[in-house]
């Protein structure tokens, strides 16, 4: 970990670098990779501080998509450089029948124009 700087001390631009450092460049793909709204993300991004309480688990989705844990991303951000790459948390190890049964009850949910976007993709113009 690397010593704080002036932009690290304020977490929503912390999150907004950390989001860049991982690939998600955009404000619209963290938006996408958290699953929360363009406006919630911008909210978040305006803090100078963490929430103290995130709903709907947005906690987990935001620091599994910024590819840390909760204590950097609520706690130890301010000492951290976004881009490192040694914050990169492994995959959490999931029940795989819940899993399995999530994403089909999600897929369950989308319309014929969704599930064809979706198998874009995730497979491509194959």
């Amino acid at each position: 970990m690397s010593v704080q700087t002036t932009d690290n001390a304020h977490w929503g631009k912390w999150v907004q670098a950390r989001g860049a450092a991982v690939g998600l460049l955009q404000k619209s793909a963290l938006a996408r990779a958290v699953g929360c709204t363009d406006t919630q993300l911008a909210n978040w991004l305006k803090m100078p501080q963490p929430p103290v309480q995130m709903r709907k688990g947005f906690d987990q989705s935001l620091a599994r998509a910024l590819k840390v844990d909760a204590q950097t991303l609520f706690a130890d951000y301010a000492i951290t450089d976004p881009s490192s790459k040694t914050l990169e948390a492994p995959e959490p190890v999931e029940d795989t029948n819940r899993l399995r049964a999530e994403i089909v009850h999600a897929v369950e949910l989308l319309d014929e124009n969704r599930l064809k976007g979706l198998r874009w993709l995730l497979l491509g113009a194959a």
